[in-house]
């Protein structure tokens, strides 16, 4: 079939050159199926009257252009990764109160820290393991920038759980740079995972909403927070990388979080590519092996600052 070279400019003007080709405008009232309708704003095909596709419509549709079965699996593709890059709380100023959904999980490596968070008899638990709380636990992932892709890093993926191990914010980052290198060796991210990601600028503010006077715990910590370009109060970090007593038990200076996992857990993580969702679980339930010393200790320093701050205040001048 040969078109005319005038452009056609709406979907009425395509389909009215289709039926004059079929030779189906001479009589308008055998087509019994569809109808063209147009507006200000938009331009649709709707039903006149239910029952079976006439012949006519049959044969318009041998005509028009069909879409490849690969396209439509790329796009259905593309639709699921899009509902899923963003699994967040109402961005609202009373975060605190905001409920969110218990997860479960058949992955076994997950489950296990589930079942530590949620099920141990050695922590109080809540009536409401749902809510924000007090403990929010924070872990990203990275990708590469730069010509070389390993020697800059842009955020990739940011999540953060509740004391319950429930996901409070697992969202995929768009970066602004060039992504030279997905690292999904290590990262787990890929190509896919970033064409609807949310930018740069939604997350971070998303995450200081969400952080903000709460006690935030992190192995190796600093990283994650210069990755999104926030600072959070010394006094509210709970960094299991540089804990005394877990480097200790660790017997080295920077503990790894899959040694500490396998020591303090007997739950062996990162055995693929990481999962920031369960990297982060993992240093909570690591956080809360130590929380009773940990908390205690954090008291004791604090009070010894504030003694100190007084004693500077009225020492009399030399």
């Amino acid at each position: 079939m040969v078109f005319n070279q005038k452009l056609i400019s709406s979907p009425q003007e395509l389909l009215l050159s289709l039926f004059r080709r079929l030779n189906l405008t001479k009589n308008k009232q055998n087509i019994n199926m569809v109808e063209v309708t147009s507006s200000s704003s938009s331009h649709q095909l709707t039903r006149r009257k239910p029952g079976r596709a006439s012949s006519n419509w049959k044969t318009l549709q041998t005509v028009l252009p069909q879409v490849p079965a690969a396209v439509k699996a790329r796009n259905a593709q593309r639709k699921k990764i899009k509902n899923q890059a963003i699994i967040s709380l109402p961005h609202t100023q009373s975060s605190s109160t905001t409920s969110i959904t218990p997860s479960t999980s058949s992955n076994p490596t997950t489950q296990k820290l589930l079942d530590i968070l949620q099920n141990s008899p050695t922590h109080r638990t809540s009536a409401n393991q749902t809510e924000i709380g007090k403990y929010l636990a924070v872990d990203c992932e990275m990708v590469g920038v730069g010509p070389r892709g390993n020697e800059q890093s842009a955020l990739a993926r940011v999540s953060i759980v509740n004391y319950y191990g429930n996901v409070v914010l697992d969202t995929y980052v768009r970066p602004k740079e060039k992504v030279t290198d997905y690292r999904t060796w290590v990262s787990g991210i890929k190509p896919q995972h970033l064409e609807n990601a949310s930018s740069f600028e939604d997350v971070t503010r998303k995450v200081a909403d969400l952080i903000q006077d709460k006690i935030l715990i992190g192995h190796a910590i600093s990283n994650d927070l210069q990755a999104l370009l926030l600072t959070h109060p010394r006094q509210l970090i709970r960094d299991t990388s540089t804990y005394q007593p877990l480097r200790k038990l660790a017997k080295t200076k920077f503990p790894g979080l899959k040694k500490l996992a396998l020591l303090l857990l007997d739950i062996e993580i990162q055995k693929d590519s990481h999962c920031s969702v369960d990297d982060a679980r993992a240093t909570l339930a690591i956080y809360r092996t130590q929380k009773d010393q940990w908390e205690s200790l954090v008291k004791k320093e604090q009070a010894l600052a504030k003694k100190e701050q007084v004693r500077q205040q009225t020492r009399p001048p030399a």
